[in-house]
């Protein structure tokens, strides 16, 4: 399996165009949300083309917009320190 570097290496263009059509997430978690994409692809037996990979993250994109204003942050569960970092 590819590192996280290889990965981003490779599916360079398709992080950059994911950015851009969703500005309002980081570059860090669209890398790691391509990653897992490739992941997720080829242990399931599939060859994680750019066409493939683009298409599952960016449904998965699409759910985090479409969720983030009716569903609380993790930061806010009860019980949670504020200074905890979530993996």
């Amino acid at each position: 399996m590819a590192s996280t570097t290889q990965t981003t290496r490779q599916f360079d263009l398709v992080i950059h165009r994911l950015h851009a059509a969703f500005p309002a997430e980081e570059i860090g978690m669209v890398q790691r949300m391509v990653h897992i994409a490739v992941s997720c692809a080829e242990h399931l037996g599939y060859t994680a083309t750019d066409e493939l990979v683009e298409r599952l993250v960016a449904e998965r994109l699409r759910g985090r917009q479409a969720t983030s204003r009716t569903l609380p942050s993790p930061l806010d569960r009860p019980g949670r320190p504020l200074d905890t970092k979530i993996p």
